[in-house]
């Protein structure tokens, strides 16, 4: 099977320090957050995290500080820009629909805007490393035409953008004599960048101060160019993003931002029993494109063996054994240096995770190729692309910030609609049955929330997924059935991108498609709550309805719902779960027989006081033995077989 990843969305709670940090920044900023927050972001997980991608974390952080350093006398457009872009990354905000010939109404989705969402109080914005390998291409595609248009600048690796022997006045003279023309061999996105620089009232930017101020920049800034050509030559990493509560502005007052914070952290301290973590939800892809080629062998034999070393040693890569956990230089562990047959089992282990990690990581490159490759032919036939039809790097860039855009726009606008309670499906609504006076409660949308309840949401893993009918874990079940069966109406399609993507792999590579799959994941740490049975209740058992709906959902996708436990985990992407339960049998596995009787009585919320109340129900029986369970699968899945052949 080749499994590699189409979304993920993940829910960090506040008790989470990188959740935290997250919340401060959405809750000021929106979808148009400052570089700063990038650098900050990079700078906890450096602090907290040593693996195979520290390396290339701390040339990013040296990238966006260079972006951002103080220089005398010298502006610094690029903040400007790179709020702009990150703006249109995660969609662009509000777009107000157009009305076409025959009097309908639609969006045109490659018009460029640079605004808030300012009609909903909870957002998705675009996370990962793609925000920085977007930014370094862009501003790549600037210096290269601006060098090989101008003839002004000498460029080494080293020295960066040596102007020394050219007067500042000259420089300015031939910026000016050829902006028209630098202007017009760029990528589609710095023209749109560039435009509304150029037309923003507020603090209008020209093209020509744009450019110079730019070489600028590069000349007084070390390692500024070299940052920028290593990490533009860098693959596009998989699709990540966060939902978050949106910026304070349309719903708060400015003045009350810092207590409506104070708050947040003061109910932290209060709580004796804080679950921190977050929500991890994947959409992958799940199809049988060739053979498994990774290792045959007695998995858990081997398992055991690094159990009796590593935890015998205290060493914390035990907590680390599966594939996205481990990294190649735990091999090097001197507790496995020894002869003894643990010490070669454990290497074998550990190899066998490696193996498993790159396969992961070649699906996924395989899914980024398709979407690159794809929207690449789709954008050729469009005018504003002219410039850059053969120039197939040029538009590999634009076809990835169209899907991230699109699909950025495509989620916000589903969230509008689900808090309105104008979702198709209706995963807005829901019917509760008070079981102490057996009264029934109806909860429609959320429209009537403040503000201030939407951000305590966030508070804790409690919150998140308990609050006010666990309104967040429906809007998830009904994001992912909108990404996967609303149709894009682009480019002539009927259907999902997703759905049509996964049809091109299939037809390129020969594949056979299985049945779409759900996996959901049990968390042993969180056995004593009533978490893992709301996960099933409004997040599993909601997508199962439309899976054994009519409409259904397309085949050779598996959708899967984890949580996780931790305060430390610096990069929420680095994580399959999907294959933790697979390799660490012992401590997850897939939830599946949580009865209707483990059912929590009420649910837990943060009143407008701030004052949290406690959940009441928790799971009353314990997980059945994995013998058990075993068996009630095999017997659950003839029985669906026959109910649903």
């Amino acid at each position: 099977m080749e499994s590699g990843e189409f979304l993920d969305l993940t829910i960090s709670s506040y008790s989470n320090k990188f959740g935290a940090e997250k919340i401060n920044k959405s809750i000021y900023y929106g979808i148009q957050p400052p570089i700063d927050k990038y650098i900050q972001e990079l700078e906890m997980i450096s602090s907290t995290t040593k693996d195979d991608k520290s390396k290339k974390r701390e040339l990013r952080k040296k990238f966006l500080e260079s972006c951002v350093n103080d220089i005398k006398g010298v502006d610094n457009y690029l903040e400007v820009y790179f709020m702009i872009m990150i703006c249109w990354l995660n969609g662009g905000g509000d777009k107000p629909p157009l009305i076409d010939e025959f009097g309908n109404n639609y969006i045109n989705y490659f018009k460029f805007n640079y605004q808030q969402y300012n009609k909903q109080k909870l957002i998705a914005t675009v996370a990962g490393g793609n925000i920085i390998v977007i930014f370094a291409k862009l501003l790549n595609d600037l210096i290269v035409n601006i060098t090989n248009i101008t003839n002004i600048t000498n460029i080494t690796n080293i020295s960066g953008i040596d102007l020394s022997s050219i007067a500042l006045s000259t420089i300015k003279n031939i910026i000016n004599e050829k902006s028209d023309e630098i202007y017009a061999n760029l990528t589609t996105t710095n023209k749109n960048i560039i435009n509304f620089m150029e037309t923003n009232e507020a603090d209008k930017i020209t093209k020509n101060r744009f450019f110079f101020n730019l070489l600028e920049r590069l000349k007084n800034s070390s390692g500024l160019y070299s940052s920028i050509t290593e990490i533009s030559s860098s693959e596009f990493s998989d699709f990540d993003y966060s939902l978050l509560p949106n910026y304070y502005k349309p719903f708060f007052e400015k003045e009350k931002v810092p207590i409506l914070i104070d708050k947040l952290k003061a109910l932290l301290y209060d709580d004796n029993k804080v679950y921190q973590g977050f929500g991890l939800f994947r959409i992958k892809s799940y199809v049988n494109c060739k053979a498994d080629t990774t290792i045959k062998t007695s998995k858990e034999n081997l398992k055991s063996a690094c159990k009796n070393i590593l935890e015998e040693n205290h060493s914390k890569i035990y907590e680390r054994l599966f594939p996205q956990g481990v990294n190649q230089e735990d091999l090097n562990h001197p507790a496995l240096n020894n002869d003894n047959e643990d010490s070669i089992n454990c290497k074998r282990y550990i190899q066998f995770l490696l193996e498993q990690k790159d396969a992961i990581k070649r699906s996924t490159i395989e899914n980024i190729n398709l979407v690159k490759d794809y929207f690449s032919e789709k954008l050729k036939n469009i005018e504003e692309n002219n410039n850059i039809k053969e120039r197939p790097h040029l538009l590999e860039l634009e076809a990835i910030i169209f899907y991230i855009n699109y699909s950025s726009f495509k989620i916000n606008n589903y969230i509008r609609k689900w808090e309105n309670g104008d979702d198709y499906n209706k995963f807005s609504r829901y019917t509760h049955i008070n079981k102490t006076n057996n009264e029934k409660l109806k909860f429609t949308n959320i429209r009537n929330l403040d503000y201030q309840d939407i951000v305590y949401s966030f508070l804790n893993l409690e919150n998140i997924y308990t609050d006010n009918y666990s309104y967040l874990l429906r809007l998830v079940s009904g994001i992912f059935e909108n990404f996967l069966n609303q149709d894009d109406d682009i480019f002539g399609i009927k259907k999902s991108f997703s759905e049509e993507l996964l049809d091109v792999f299939i037809a390129e590579k020969k594949c056979k498609i299985d049945p779409i799959k759900l996996t959901l994941v049990y968390n042993k740490k969180l056995k004593d709550t009533a978490f893992n049975y709301y996960l099933k209740e409004h997040v599993s058992n909601s997508l199962k309805k439309v899976i054994y709906s009519k409409k259904g959902f397309p085949d050779g996708f598996n959708l899967v719902l984890n949580t996780i436990v931790s305060d430390n985990l610096a990069e929420e992407s680095s994580i399959d779960l999907e294959e933790i339960e697979k390799d660490m049998v012992s401590d997850l596995i897939e939830l599946l027989d949580i009865s209707d009787s483990n059912k929590p009585q009420e649910d837990t919320y943060v009143d407008k006081s701030g004052k949290r109340q406690k959940v009441a129900g928790t799971r009353k029986k314990g997980i059945n033995k994995t013998k058990k369970l075993r068996k009630a699968r095999k017997a659950r899945k003839a029985r669906k077989t026959k109910k649903y052949k």
